[in-house]
């Protein structure tokens, strides 16, 4: 906020003037509204990356659990096949 029209808008209040509050405040508003312009684009371009990001964490979470299950049943073999194994050898 400008030190000017903050003060053009004090200035306003004190003597109770509407059409200059009016000015003050519509010259303020449009500051105000210049200056975010630039915090809406950075937030814009952030969300778009999250979004891209999210897409990508599905994705990989997809084939993580795709992969996870090959390891249970590769696990499981390895198991029976060690068991039987075992079972055979030390049957005696």
């Amino acid at each position: 906020m400008r030190r000017k029209d903050s003060q053009v808008v004090e200035n306003a209040l004190q003597a109770k003037d509407i059409e200059a509050l009016t000015h003050g405040l519509d010259t303020l508003n449009s500051t105000m509204a210049e200056g975010f312009k630039g915090v809406h684009a950075r937030q814009d371009k952030t969300n778009g990356n999250v979004i891209h990001a999210q897409e990508d964490i599905m994705a990989l979470k997809a084939k993580f659990e795709y992969n996870r299950i090959i390891w249970y049943l590769l696990t499981t073999s390895i198991s029976v096949i060690i068991a039987l194994g075992s079972f055979i050898l030390f049957k005696q």
